[in-house]
C-alpha cells in the first residue's frame, strides 16, 4: 500500500513498527539487526520527503546535525544487497 500509493502516512507507521521492541509469544521483536534498521530508515526519509509532518522530529532524533539527511534511496540500495 505504502510504495504502490504512496502514502506517507503509511512509510511513518512501518519505520514506527520496525523500531518497536515488544515481546510475542516469549520471543524479543525489535529493529536491532541491520536489515530492519536500513528498512526502518529507508521508510522514515521516504515519509519525510513525501511530506509526512511527524517524521520531521524523528528524522531530526536519527541524524541529529546533520543538515542534510541521507536520501532513503541510500537505505533502499543497503536493503536490496541482501535479497
Amino acid at each position: 500500500m505504502a510504495n504502490k500509493h504512496q502514502f506517507p502516512e503509511v512509510y511513518m507507521n512501518l519505520y514506527e513498527m520496525l523500531i518497536w521492541e515488544w515481546t510475542i509469544s516469549g520471543i524479543e521483536v525489535n529493529g536491532k539487526d541491520s536489515i530492519s534498521r536500513n528498512q526502518a530508515l529507508f521508510y522514515l526519509l521516504k515519509a519525510d520527503e513525501l511530506g509526512e509532518k511527524s517524521a520531521v522530529y524523528s528524522v531530526y532524533k536519527e541524524f541529529k546535525d546533520s543538515i542534510n539527511p541521507p536520501k532513503s534511496i541510500t537505505y533502499l540500495k543497503k536493503i536490496q544487497k541482501f535479497y
